[in-house]
């Protein structure tokens, strides 16, 4: 794949060209950062991630902005990869819970 899934995938389902489309992503790892700006992921000039930022940020984030997501209304999982004409299911892809299970 020349990039990213959502950027790769982003002419059709935003009508955006891959290098439009700024991905940034929440990792519970530091790490992921400094990898996200090493050249293997980055295809034709366009990088797969853009910005990552850790769970302890967007923690930290919230807290400066008084949010606490307690008190937040459940709203249903926004798939990109869902066509209209299915109703959004709340689920995600399970690749969440496959990369937190590897140790990497």
């Amino acid at each position: 794949m020349p990039c990213s899934r959502v950027k790769h995938y982003s002419q059709d389902l935003l009508g955006k060209n891959p290098s439009e489309v700024y991905l940034t992503s929440v990792m519970p790892c530091v790490k992921k950062r400094g990898e996200s700006d090493h050249a293997a992921f980055a295809h034709e000039g366009v990088r797969d991630v853009d910005n990552v930022i850790t769970t302890k940020d967007l923690g930290d984030l919230l807290h400066l902005h008084e949010i606490n997501p307690g008190e937040l209304e459940p709203k249903p999982y926004d798939s990109p990869f869902q066509v209209e004409e299915t109703p959004p299911d709340g689920l995600g892809s399970g690749a969440g819970q496959l990369f937190g299970a590897t140790g990497e």
